[in-house]
């Protein structure tokens, strides 16, 4: 079993084709269970469209710290 933790530093979402390009890493790394750190302002339809990208059928999204880390 291949697990992949990968810290996506600010959300993967600036600039504006970083989401794919995270996409088409993991899908290179074609890991059984990808754990996403840092995920900050994801929806769930975000994380299901990369999970659909990936082929992943079981996805989940929590919010462990509400507080951002700019403001400690």
């Amino acid at each position: 079993m291949k697990i992949l933790s990968f810290n996506l530093l600010e959300g993967a979402f600036h600039p504006q084709d970083r989401l794919q390009r995270v996409i088409e890493l993991i899908r290179t790394l074609d890991p059984d269970v990808c754990l996403l750190q840092e995920c900050r302002d994801w929806s769930l339809a975000n994380l299901k469209l990369m999970g659909r990208s990936l082929g992943m059928t079981h996805c989940h999204l929590t919010q462990s710290n509400p507080r951002s880390s700019k403001k400690r």
